[in-house]
């Protein structure tokens, strides 16, 4: 974590997302050249990356399942919150954070969707339309949608802290 002079709080993830996204080529348009479009990726990655968002991790892999429901009832509400706040960011035109293509700041938005998702369906369904549609299409871009079939799934003993929900429990979140 890196404690900014007003004492906010970021995670140095921000960092290696935005060095890895630059490493990307050019034409996938991950890593924003723009000076106000790199901005608008770095304060989206940010938003997915530091309190409330960052909560929906441990509740989903690092918390004891019985201990996850717990905090879920005070941590939701305020995720659900946060991610109404945070589609003020959506541009006019296009499903994604970045417009019509992704950056970077998209992948950790949808990250962070993605456990909301897996947690509680129906705090996921009370985002709207925007954010369904936001989920939809991350899904489904080439070797997103691949991954998401093909990576270890919740419930089977292989994700997650032994005890977590993800250990434990399947979610529905792909």
């Amino acid at each position: 974590m890196l404690l900014t002079p007003t004492g906010e709080r970021l995670g140095e993830t921000a960092d290696i997302a935005r060095h890895i996204a630059s490493q990307a080529p050019k034409e996938l348009g991950l890593f924003p050249v723009e000076e106000k479009a790199a901005a608008h990726a770095r304060l989206v990655f940010d938003l997915s990356n530091t309190r409330p968002l960052d909560l929906l991790n441990p509740l989903t892999n690092w918390f004891s399942a019985e201990d996850s429901r717990a905090k879920q009832v005070e941590m939701i509400p305020m995720c659900v919150e946060a991610f109404k706040a945070a589609a003020e960011h959506f541009p006019g035109e296009g499903p994604f954070f970045g417009g019509d293509s992704p950056h970077y700041g998209d992948f950790g938005m949808f990250h962070v969707v993605s456990l909301l998702r897996g947690l509680n369906r129906d705090a996921f369904a009370s985002l709207g339309p925007k954010w369904t549609t936001f989920y939809d299409r991350m899904a489904a871009l080439p070797g997103v949608k691949e991954y998401l079939a093909e990576r270890p799934q919740a419930g089977t003993g292989t994700v997650g802290r032994p005890g977590s929900l993800s250990f434990t429990e399947p979610l529905d979140s792909a």
